[in-house]
């Protein structure tokens, strides 16, 4: 038994791009063994209008995560606590961009009052995995596509589903780690370093790739699998 037999998929839809900012609208912690799959799911109350943008990504609106949406903070709890218990269970926690993700759910527990995500278990980021496996192949390395090249559909209708996102981030994390074994047959902690490292490798290239058309990246970060907190400074 490997890594790849006991994974917890994790996917959020938000209302921002901005992990620091982004409010979690829909969550999902689904769970692929050798029992199948079995996922628990999250429409949390807004606590701002969702964007019109969002909308057209997710499909929901502010008037019906008011209506159907848990309370915000204790759905907000849930989701931490049912990552934990992954954790727990000895399951690897799956995403596709892990520091968005993970820090999303870390600013948001933190202005519930919930304290900070803890990364107390192990996690695999399928972005940085087919990155760091597949290094110059050309295209889009968006879950879609990605899901794609492994040899399966994610449609544009289960895209941006927090399930189905979840879901296919566990498969594409199952075929990488049979295609390659080298990876698959890593120990936890070995493949945790190996991928900060990727990470911090793969996003300096990009922003490097970025300052030399003129177009510099807001932001460089290389945390992996979540970002420092920094705390902002109060208004006068």
């Amino acid at each position: 038994m490997t890594w790849r037999d006991h994974l917890a998929g994790f996917d959020l839809e938000t209302d921002s791009p901005n992990p620091e900012d982004a409010r979690i609208v829909t969550a999902c912690v689904g769970i692929a063994n050798a029992g199948g799959w079995t996922a628990k799911n999250w429409l949390l109350q807004p606590d701002r209008d969702i964007p019109e943008g969002a909308t057209a990504i997710h499909g929901i609106t502010t008037e019906m995560a008011r209506i159907d949406g848990t309370d915000r903070a204790a759905g907000l709890k849930e989701i931490a606590a049912a990552i934990r218990a992954a954790w727990a269970a000895g399951a690897v926690l799956v995403s596709h961009n892990s520091p968005y993700d993970l820090t999303t759910l870390d600013r948001e527990l933190r202005r519930a009052g919930h304290g900070s995500l803890t990364i107390s278990g192990p996690v695999v980021d399928t972005l940085v995995l087919d990155k760091a496996v597949d290094r110059f192949r050309k295209g889009k390395r968006t879950l879609t596509a990605t899901a794609a090249h492994y040899g399966f559909e994610l449609t544009e209708a289960d895209a941006h589903g927090a399930e189905a996102d979840a879901r296919a981030s566990c498969r594409i994390a199952w075929c990488i780690a049979t295609a390659h074994p080298e990876v698959g047959q890593m120990d936890l902690d070995a493949l945790t370093e190996w991928q900060r490292d990727q990470y911090r490798e793969q996003r300096l290239s990009f922003a490097a790739y970025r300052r030399k058309r003129g177009e510099p990246l807001d932001d460089e970060t290389t945390d992996w699998p979540i970002r420092a907190f920094t705390a902002q400074p109060s208004a006068a």
